[in-house]
């Protein structure tokens, strides 16, 4: 006898699994100081400092590991770059659902989000012993009565320095963390 496999409903259920991790990682958004000249927060601009510094004085053929992915409170995540776009559309419509993005902004939101990451992701595919993860990060600044999301790919495992650096300056817009850590 053979299984059959109901794709439509697998689908359905990965959905509700997204959009529920969306939800959470909106629930438990960090308080963040969100700076409008540079589009980032103080935290990420100093988080992509704390990175550069990670890998000052090596060279780009250094193998360096760097952990297994650990899931943040405030992030959701995919593993299948085929999923990141519903995952980037959940994170934008509860934006709206929120009134800090306008309704009619989100399929384009979603179109350079994904344009942007998969410029970084290009870089990190089929190279042995590295992981990409696609990932949304919220935050907000209550003080500017601003909230945001991050998106950003994230490695684990094990890599080459000049392949970090690759991922980092492939993307063509480069956001203000990219160009610290380049």
């Amino acid at each position: 006898m053979e299984d059959n496999i109901d794709v439509k409903q697998l689908r359905e259920a990965r959905l509700k699994k997204m959009e529920a991790d969306v939800n959470r990682a909106f629930d438990n958004r960090k308080q963040e100081n969100y700076q409008p000249e540079t589009k980032s927060t103080l935290e990420n601009i100093e988080e992509a400092k704390q990175q550069k510094g990670w890998f000052e004085g090596l060279t780009d053929d250094a193998v360096v590991e760097v952990g297994e992915y650990r899931e943040r409170a405030n992030r959701a995540s995919v593993e299948n770059p085929h999923e990141y776009k519903d995952l980037l559309t959940f994170a934008l419509k509860k934006l709206a659902q929120e009134d800090h993005l306008d309704h009619k902004d989100i399929q384009k939101g979603v179109e350079d989000i994904l344009e942007h990451e998969f410029e970084h992701h290009t870089p990190a595919l089929d190279h042995e012993g590295l992981k990409v993860r696609y990932c949304v990060e919220f935050s907000e600044d209550k003080g500017k009565e601003w909230m945001g999301i991050r998106p950003s790919i994230v490695l684990s495992g094990t890599m080459q320095i000049g392949v970090y650096k690759d991922v980092i300056g492939g993307a063509k817009q480069q956001s203000a963390t990219d160009k610290i850590i380049r």
